[in-house]
C-alpha cells in the first residue's frame, strides 16, 4: 500500500446508520473548505476495494476477457458493434455523447463513470450488493465542476472516431472535420486550443435527463480522460502552461503526439476523505433507506426491480443475495 492510500485510509469515516451518515454529509457540505462549491457529487461502491475506474478500464469485463490486454481499438470496436447490431436503438441518438450515455445505461463497457448529486443514492449503492465486503461513499473534490455537454460531446466524437495509433491535435481536428463533427460555433484555433487543454482531462458533466432512471438517481457522469501525451508529459505540461498564459496554440503544440489512454484512475477526482460502511451494517442501513423511500424500486423504476423491492421488504432473510445462514 502506497503512502497516498495510507493517508486516504486515515481520512475515512466509518458510519453505522443513516442518521449518522446524514450528520457527516451536513458537516461536509457546510465545511469552510468547500462552502463555495455549487454542488458535490457522490459515488457509492458496494466493495471499497473496487478500482475507481470506468468499466472500459477495469481489469475484466463481465465476459471475463481482459480489457487491459486487448488491442486498444476495443473502445471503437464496442461502439461500432453496438451501432451496427442495434441501429434502431442508437441510430436516433442526436450525437456521440448521447450514444455513449445510452450504451452505459445498458451496461456496455464505456469510459463513463456514474456519480450522483444525491448522497442518499450513493449510500444505497454502497450498501446494495457485495454483502461480504465493506462499502464506501466518495465525494468530489472542491475544484471539480461541471463541464458543458457541448464540450464533452467533442471528446465523445473523438472516442468514436480514433483508433489506437498516436494522434496530434492537428490529426484530431482533421478527424472532426472529415467526419463533419466540428461544432458550428467553433473555429480552428479555438477548437485546437480546447483539444490541447482538455483531451487529457477527466471531466464531470450532466447528461440529458431524458429517462426516468437518471432522473430518480439524480445522475451525472465523469468522462474519463481520452488521451495522454506520448512519452512527453513534462513537455506537455510546459506547453499547457504557455497556452494558459498566451492563449495562442503554436505549431509545435499542434504536432505534439498523444496516445489513447489504456486506463484512467478516477480516484483523484474525489476528496481524500470518504465514508466507509461496514459489511455488517449494510442490510440495516438499506432498511433505514427504504423507510424514507430510497430502495431498489425507486432507483430502478422498471417492473423487475419493483418486484425485488417487494421481495426485500417482505422476505429479507430469504433474498438470494444475502447470507441465508445469518440472522439480520
Amino acid at each position: 500500500m502506497n503512502q497516498n492510500e495510507t493517508n486516504r485510509m486515515d481520512n475515512r469515516v466509518t458510519i453505522r446508520s443513516l442518521s449518522e451518515y446524514l450528520k457527516f454529509i451536513e458537516d461536509v457540505v457546510s465545511s469552510k473548505e468547500i462552502s463555495s462549491v455549487p454542488m458535490l457529487y457522490y459515488r457509492g461502491e458496494a466493495d471499497a476495494t473496487w478500482e475507481k475506474k470506468a468499466a472500459l478500464f477495469r481489469g475484466k469485463s463481465e465476459d471475463t476477457f481482459n480489457l487491459k490486454d486487448a488491442n486498444w481499438s476495443i473502445e471503437k470496436d464496442l461502439i461500432n458493434s453496438a451501432l451496427t447490431v442495434y441501429p434502431d436503438a442508437f441510430g436516433k441518438c442526436p450525437n456521440a455523447i448521447s450514444r455513449l450515455v445510452k450504451m452505459q445505461h445498458y451496461f456496455l463497457p464505456t469510459r463513463l463513470y456514474d456519480v450522483t448529486s444525491n448522497p442518499l443514492i450513493a449510500l444505497y449503492f454502497a450498501c446494495s450488493g457485495e454483502f461480504g465486503k465493506d462499502g464506501m461513499v466518495l465525494f468530489t473534490k472542491s475544484d471539480v465542476r461541471l463541464t458543458s455537454l457541448d464540450d464533452v460531446t467533442i471528446l465523445a466524437d473523438l472516442a468514436e472516431l480514433l483508433d489506437v495509433s498516436d494522434k496530434s491535435v492537428k490529426n484530431m481536428f482533421d478527424y472532426l472535420r472529415v467526419y463533419d463533427r466540428i461544432p458550428a460555433a467553433s473555429n480552428e484555433q479555438s477548437l485546437e486550443r480546447f483539444l490541447f487543454k482538455y483531451v487529457t482531462e477527466s471531466l464531470l458533466f450532466q447528461p440529458p435527463m431524458d429517462n426516468e432512471r437518471i432522473k430518480r438517481q439524480q445522475g451525472a457522469l465523469i468522462f474519463s480522460a481520452l488521451m495522454k501525451p506520448f512519452d512527453n508529459e513534462n513537455e506537455y505540461q510546459i506547453m499547457k502552461q504557455e497556452l494558459e498564459s498566451t492563449n495562442v496554440i503554436s505549431e509545435k503544440m499542434k504536432e505534439l503526439p498523444f496516445s489513447k489512454c489504456h486506463e484512467v484512475d478516477l480516484r483523484t477526482m474525489f476528496d481524500d476523505n470518504c465514508f466507509y460502511i461496514n459489511k455488517d451494517d449494510k442490510v440495516r442501513i438499506l432498511q433505514e433507506l427504504d423507510s424514507i423511500g430510497i430502495n431498489e424500486g425507486f432507483v430502478y423504476p422498471d417492473l423487475e426491480h419493483q418486484m425485488k423491492t417487494i421481495k426485500f421488504k417482505n422476505l429479507p432473510k430469504n433474498n438470494f443475495e444475502y447470507d441465508l445462514n445469518k440472522v439480520y
